[in-house]
């Protein structure tokens, strides 16, 4: 049977064909039931979302130059979190 739309049946073709996975859907997840296990309730939501990114993200954290980081967060006056 010929369809009446060539492209539109090639194009749900290619899509169906496609694999699929969780993979990084489950790293994620791994990642932050880590993250809870080790810290538990004990910081602000911000906080553990940047921290949650970080572990995700490794490959791109690691080329991160950590003095220049640390230098900045020195410069830095308050630091204080109002409760």
């Amino acid at each position: 049977m010929i369809p009446s739309f060539p492209t539109l049946h090639r194009l749900i073709r290619l899509v169906c064909g496609l694999p699929v996975s969780t993979a990084e859907t489950q790293r994620s997840f791994s990642a932050m039931t880590w993250l809870k296990t080790m810290l538990r309730t004990t910081m602000r939501e911000a906080w553990m979302s940047d921290l949650l990114l970080l572990s995700i993200e490794n490959d791109l954290s690691a080329t991160v130059d950590h003095e220049t980081i640390l230098n900045d967060f020195r410069d830095l006056r308050d630091r204080r979190i109002l409760i």
